[in-house]
């Protein structure tokens, strides 16, 4: 069986204005209102990637926050090269020390 294929979005979408509309008033069984405008995730996924050198410019007064939601294993990653390029990390042992059952 052959998967679906599922095309890009390429028309614009017209946002919903009136204050009585179904979908802005979102009702269920309606198509939901996008919550950022399209286009703008392209711009943060570059930005992402040229984090490490806007934090290697300014070392001294920024550091790099890793998210609640990483693994150890790529904390341990992310902390080993965060060492290498002199970037600050705060608390950059968490979760990766393991503790001992009592």
């Amino acid at each position: 069986m052959k998967p679906k294929i599922i095309k890009k979005r390429t028309e614009k979408f017209i946002w919903h204005q009136g204050i009585e509309n179904r979908l802005h008033r979102r009702f269920r069984g309606h198509i939901l209102m996008p919550n950022i405008v399209m286009g703008q995730q392209e711009d943060k996924a570059h930005a992402a990637q040229r984090l490490p050198e806007v934090l290697l410019m300014c070392n001294k007064s920024s550091c790099a926050k890793t998210a609640h939601n990483i693994s150890s294993k790529n904390r341990r990653t992310i902390e080993e090269r965060a060492a290498q390029l002199a970037i600050r990390v705060p608390k950059p042992n968490a979760r990766l020390h393991s503790q001992e059952n009592e």
